[in-house]
């Protein structure tokens, strides 16, 4: 039986777990669900969380008389960055019995957000950016007090959009937390800070908290030396708000290594708990009481907790992040205790890779480079070993979708005395993993011709992000021709991003990227004698990928003026109405914030997984659309 031969109210209920774009897709299939989505009176939750392609037009749509708004409980923006916010906030304003309100990383303004909560009083889930870009006139808006709303709160997701965290920021955010008192689930996500004035404490400002029935906190920062002060003194007002009452921690993931002084409820850490980062010298007791873990992330220096691997199996755990300087991991250990694992990043030493049982659920997987560059006298000796360790991995894990290649913690820290010596046309073994949709490799200094790129490329066929990061020898990159001639067999790639030093002719890539036809976003980062041929190359790109809607380019080369030329360029051949959510950033030598730019500015989903290039093996919590710092 087909899809179109279901009752009506089945497929209403179907359509009900799709996204906003999907519906916009569905209602031009045919004319049975064009009639379906129009009668709307089922409707409960509008979608268009990241979906590039819908503008104001596609949801508003949603909000004819024919349907029933009441009906209406959750909107979710989420990233729909190109949104004006007078039109998000109008959306909003039509759905009196509004409970959940997820507008995180777009462009709504406190005002705008004030009018929406003054309208709607039953919002009991909320999730916004911080924008102090934005002035708000206290005079014609209301006071946070007079709301009803933030008492009501059971969720609130804050996304700090700001390089700079002054003190006007903190007296605010602290009087929204102040009155979230009923709050069960508590995010706080914060980029890169520019100045180290927001170590400040937040005891100067007296704040008292009270969190009667908080059970997820997560406090996340990509840069924390520069966040220290600030991160500790809001981790410590919260906690001193958690402590009166007795708390059953169910996701608790908080960023930096916060001194044992500070406080920290071991009590309510269980058999309840799912989600957990450890990154404290007490972590061995919390690690006692929690039996169900799904999902744990451990950043240790001094402390070896693989003995609870060995004397426990937890068959509950699902992801697993380690991360540390000085303990080695052992692979078969951590194999036979963690059978159920679906995603794995490892950041240090690991030994005894040695052949086991296969595991079939794990997707994503993130290794440390030394996996393969075991220190060894001889060449063919070094080749034989490195080849056997990954061929462990790859027969063990044959259903790999994601893969990353990442620097070692551990021997980063320590100077190798033996030499390093691997073929790099052993990366073909990867080429098995048929199902891979993404590849990431940093830091791999072995790696010169690049050979092996068209392999891997013509073989995974489902590949549809692709992450370089400093590969070869510094100041050179002579894979560039071999990665070029592969980049025409991703006929799905939607994601492409390399740092690299000296890129001698950007023009080569950017016109193989013109043969991946699903291009959606692209970051190209280099310094050293890299350069553009022509100013309307990057012009000619945009307008060549339909699909493009981000594109990130800094090349030290470049001028001021150079730069803007080539924005006024792009623009003046598209449109956006043709393409509302493109956007363009081109960067030079003389760019005020250098690499990474102003990230007011950027996206908040391309600033985390294109320009800052964040590890997303382990790091996404729950359901959530986030990729969360592990460091």
């Amino acid at each position: 039986m087909s899809l179109l031969h279901l009752p009506c109210e089945l497929l209403i209920h179907i359509f009900e777990y799709t996204s906003g774009g999907d519906k916009v897709n569905l209602n031009i299939t045919c004319r049975r669900f064009n009639e379906i989505l129009k009668d709307k009176k089922m409707t409960r939750k509008i979608d268009f969380a990241g979906c590039y392609t819908a503008n104001i037009s596609h949801i508003m749509c949603y909000l004819k008389p024919k349907i029933v708004n009441e009906n209406i409980k959750e909107l979710d923006l989420t990233s729909c960055y190109w949104l004006k916010s007078v039109d998000i906030q109008k959306c909003a304003l039509k759905l009196p019995n509004l409970e959940a309100f997820h507008v995180a990383d777009t462009s709504l303004t406190t005002g705008d957000l004030m009018k929406v909560l003054c309208s709607c009083c039953k919002i009991k889930q909320l999730s916004w950016s911080w924008n102090p870009v934005f002035p708000v006139r206290r005079s014609s808006l209301p006071s946070i007090s007079s709301i009803s709303s933030p008492s009501s709160l059971e969720f609130l997701f804050l996304y700090i959009k700001t390089g700079l965290i002054s003190d006007r920021d903190r007296s605010e955010i602290g009087a929204w937390l102040s009155m979230c008192i009923d709050l069960r689930e508590l995010w706080i996500i914060l980029p890169e800070q520019e100045s180290d004035s927001i170590s400040h404490s937040w005891y100067s400002y007296s704040l008292e908290l009270q969190f009667r029935y908080l059970h997820t906190l997560v406090v996340s920062s990509f840069n924390y030396p520069s966040t220290r002060g600030y991160l500790t003194g809001l981790y410590s007002v919260i906690m001193e708000g958690c402590r009166s009452c007795p708390k059953n921690w169910q996701c608790f993931w908080t960023s930096g290594e916060f001194p044992s002084r500070w406080p920290c409820i071991t009590d309510g850490f269980n058999d309840k708990t799912a989600t957990l980062m450890l990154s404290w010298k007490d972590a061995r007791s919390i690690l006692d009481n929690c039996y169900e873990l799904q999902h744990l992330s451990l950043i240790t220096s001094d402390l070896d907790v693989t003995e609870y691997f060995y004397q426990k199996d937890y068959e509950s755990l699902k992801k697993l992040c380690w991360k540390s300087r000085r303990i080695p991991v052992d692979w078969n250990l951590l194999w036979n205790s963690s059978r159920n694992l679906e995603e794995l990043n490892i950041a240090t030493c690991v030994k005894k890779v040695e052949k086991m049982h296969r595991k079939d659920n794990l997707r994503k997987l993130a290794l440390p480079s030394c996996i393969i560059l075991d220190g060894c006298s001889q060449s063919n000796q070094q080749t034989s070993r490195s080849n056997s360790a990954m061929e462990v991995i790859i027969e063990t894990c044959p259903d790999i979708e994601e893969f990353e290649l990442l620097p070692c913690l551990h021997c980063s820290s320590h100077v190798c005395q033996q030499p390093r010596v691997w073929q790099e046309s052993s990366f073909v073994l990867f080429a098995k993993w048929q199902n891979l949709r993404r590849f990431k490799l940093e830091k791999l200094d072995f790696i010169r011709s690049g050979s092996f790129f068209t392999q891997i490329f013509k073989s995974c066929e489902k590949l549809e992000s692709i992450s370089l990061k400093n590969l070869g020898l510094s100041g050179h990159c002579n894979y560039l021709y071999e990665l070029c001639r592969a980049l025409k067999f991703c006929k799905n790639l939607r994601d492409f991003r390399i740092e690299q030093a000296a890129i001698s002719s950007a023009d080569r890539l950017f016109r193989a990227l013109q043969t991946c036809p699903l291009i959606q976003r692209v970051c190209v980062i280099s310094i050293n004698r890299s350069n553009l041929s022509s100013e309307s190359l990057l012009a000619e790109f945009v307008s060549g990928a339909p699909k493009l809607v981000f594109l990130y380019v800094f090349l030290d080369t470049l001028t001021e003026a150079e730069c803007r030329r080539i924005k006024n360029e792009i623009f003046g051949r598209i449109t956006k109405n043709v393409n509302p959510a493109l956007h363009v950033t081109v960067l030079g030598e003389t760019s005020p914030h250098g690499i990474h730019h102003d990230i007011t500015k950027v996206p908040g989903i391309h600033y985390f997984q294109m320009v800052k290039d964040v590890s997303r093996i382990g790091t996404q919590v729950g359901n959530g659309n986030w990729y969360l710092s592990s460091d």
